[in-house]
């Protein structure tokens, strides 16, 4: 594998708390938008600029000098700030955060998608880990994680990662790196894009759609549920509360345990990523590591890791 190319998005602070302490200084007319916003931010983010200029009893030109004000650019980035501040999944959102995991739990199946679909194959109270297959031409919407932060690391195949901000191309090896709140959308431009999604903590509920080619801006997660020669999603017995499937979707891909020193002494040459996993990993921060060939991994050799291999 070439060595990883990574990049990061990351989030921006809570456009209501910046109008509340820029409300004083705000022109009269100025002081109504922000009324507007702040009495039902939820709906503003769905709303045209004609709608709130006209439920503030002003022009849009005067929205869009609110905007300006408030530091988030005009009115279609100001909808973005509020969708990522204010959407909620409600009741849904806190429903598999850290809580362990059923055999007969949706989340420990595959998931059907429009784009493809996708596949838990690691968990623990801390980590998420799931196999994505996005089909040609198909795409992920145009989404955000209020609480977790995400990362993307290609296995196989090409796409086209974009944010609100610009557009990455995707080719095994990269690594994607997501903070909360930040608006993400991935695209395969290829046969087949093989994605692993590690996401901390772990809260798969932990979703607001944007834009979607698949009229789903306003759902949540999937249930629907399929099986394509993948192994079990099952409890690993030296490890309290953690699961693993040894097995993808398709059977491409293989996953496993190993410690730093194994690692270390033992390289796989199938070898495409290693994932440390734990509470000490989360609060360190240790960050995802490349499998390249010809050089040693700087794993830490008392550090567990979830290898993740080609087959």
């Amino acid at each position: 594998m070439a060595p990883a190319k990574s990049f990061s998005e990351i989030s921006e602070a809570s456009p209501l708390v910046r109008i509340r302490s820029l409300l004083p200084g705000l022109a009269r007319a100025e002081q109504r938008v922000a009324k507007v916003v702040l009495d039902n931010p939820q709906v503003v983010a769905h709303r045209s600029i004609t709608e709130v200029a006209e439920a503030a009893g002003t022009s849009e030109t005067t929205v869009t000098r609110f905007c300006k004000a408030i530091g988030v650019g005009g009115y279609p980035e100001l909808r973005i700030a509020l969708a990522a501040d204010t959407a909620r999944t409600a009741a849904r959102i806190d429903r598999d955060l850290g809580s362990d995991i059923a055999p007969t739990d949706d989340l420990s199946q595959v998931v059907i998608k429009p784009w493809g679909h996708e596949s838990r194959v690691f968990a623990d109270p801390v980590y998420d880990l799931w196999h994505l297959c996005i089909t040609n031409g198909g795409s992920t919407s145009m989404h955000a994680h209020l609480r977790k932060t995400t990362q993307l690391l290609c296995l196989a195949g090409e796409g086209q990662f974009d944010t609100l901000h610009g557009t990455h191309t995707v080719t095994p090896g990269t690594v994607m790196t997501i903070g909360p709140g930040a608006f993400h959308r991935t695209r395969s431009t290829s046969t087949e894009l093989h994605l692993i999604e590690v996401e901390t903590p772990r809260n798969k509920f932990d979703l607001i759609r944007l834009q979607d080619a698949y009229d789903r801006s306003r759902t949540a997660y999937e249930s629907a549920v399929m099986s394509a020669g993948e192994s079990k999603l099952k409890p690993v017995r030296q490890i309290p509360h953690t699961h693993l499937r040894k097995i993808s979707t398709g059977t491409r891909f293989e996953f496993g345990l190993r410690t730093g020193m194994d690692i270390f002494y033992k390289p796989n040459p199938v070898d495409l990523f290693y994932v440390p996993i734990g509470f000490e990993a989360f609060i360190s921060r240790h960050p995802v590591l490349p499998y390249v060939p010809g050089i040693k991994t700087p794993v830490l050799t008392d550090q567990t890791y979830l290898t993740v291999s080609s087959r």
